[in-house]
Formats: structure tokens, sequence, C-alpha cells
């Protein structure tokens, strides 16, 4: 089986909500994940981070640097895990992206950016079969807002995939409200849930392919 070298590149990419976005400086983050592509590379990862209110690039073709996810090797079947997550800025969980990114690169230098940008491109991890949920541990202040997948195969690789972007479990805002009467000793916290993105599809991703 003969080996081949590819570049992937996002040529779409759509979500119809971004997230609770309870703050201007929340950020949506995109993982791609490539598991097994050659011998001795358990997965090579990449990760893009924008602001949440910020609007998604629709020109790819312009700006490589945005568009680019992978360029590796690849000898048979290869599994894409793609994810979509909200992230809180102001929480633990940037602490925690950070801590993760400073392990990965030796480095956190540019993470969090305003537009889409790159936190690393093509790096060799050990992530294999893990969610950001999973990395990080259960923190309600990061959301996974989208989630696809694609076995490549290096024998029959088209020009382009189209995924859809799927929640499996509903995405909510947790807010704190006391409850009672104002003048009573009684009164409590109580947690209130409001379902910002239903489950099931939240957008697309469009994955072009080439050979080179």
């Amino acid at each position: 089986m003969e080996k081949k070298i590819i570049q992937l590149s996002i040529a779409e990419l759509m979500l119809h909500k971004r997230g609770p976005m309870d703050g201007a400086e929340d950020i949506n983050l995109f993982r791609f994940v490539l598991s097994y592509p050659a011998e001795g590379i358990s997965a090579i990862e990449s990760v893009k981070t924008v602001l949440s209110t910020a609007e998604l690039p629709t020109d790819w073709d312009s700006d490589f640097d945005k568009a680019i996810l992978f360029k590796t090797p690849l000898r048979g079947k290869a599994q894409l895990s793609i994810e979509a997550c909200s992230v809180d800025k102001d929480s633990k969980a940037q602490a925690s992206f950070k801590k993760l990114l400073h392990s990965i690169l030796g480095s956190t230098l540019g993470i969090f950016t305003g537009g889409f940008g790159s936190a690393y491109v093509g790096k060799i991890t050990n992530t294999v079969g893990k969610s950001v949920i999973d990395v990080l541990g259960d923190d309600e202040d990061v959301d996974i807002i989208g989630k696809a997948t694609y076995l490549l195969d290096s024998e029959q690789l088209p020009e382009s995939i189209d995924l859809p972007l799927m929640v499996d479990t509903p995405v909510v805002e947790k807010k704190y409200v006391l409850v009672g009467h104002q003048s009573s000793v009684n009164r409590r916290r109580k947690v209130v849930e409001n379902e910002v993105i239903p489950a099931g599809n939240n957008g697309q991703i469009r994955i072009k392919i080439t050979q080179l």
C-alpha cells in the first residue's frame, strides 16, 4: 500500500449557534485530530480559535494560514475527528487550555486571538480517542457545540468532504437566582438552566483534500 502525502484544509465552516456567549471575550475553539495517519504516528492535531463575537471566515482560499489543517503522510486508513467548542475565557477553562498547550508546545503564545487564528497546527500528540472534555475534565465552562468524524483511506481519497457538526447533548446556560421572600433569612440560590443549543445539527464543515 503506497504512502501518500496529503494536505487537509478548511473550505467552508458554518455554525448555527456558537454557544452561550455570556461574555464579550468568550471563544470558539475548533479542534482537529487525525488518528494513525502513518506508521509511528499515533495522532496529529490542529487547533483554531476565534472570539465568539467575531465573524467566521468565508473566503478560505485567500488565507492559507487560516485554512491549513494538516500536511502529512497517509498510509491506509486514518480517522479525522472534529470538535467545535465554546469556551468561557474568564473561567478556569482558559487556564486548563493554556496548561494543555504548554505541555504540547512549551508555549501558549497566540492561543486566543480576536480573529480566526491557529493555536497550533499539525502537532504530534497522545490524545487519541479523547475529546476536549476528556482532556480538560468535565468543566461547565467548556461546551461541545458540534462534532464530526470521517474515516480517510489513502486508496480512496475524495477531493473534499462535507460533514455536519452534530450536538449530542443539549448545551445549557446556567444562571444562579435567589429564591424566597426578599426579607426571609431562608433565601437560597437556585440553578436555572436555559437551553441555548438543542441536540442535533448545529452547522457544517467542508474539508478540502489535496494530494501532493
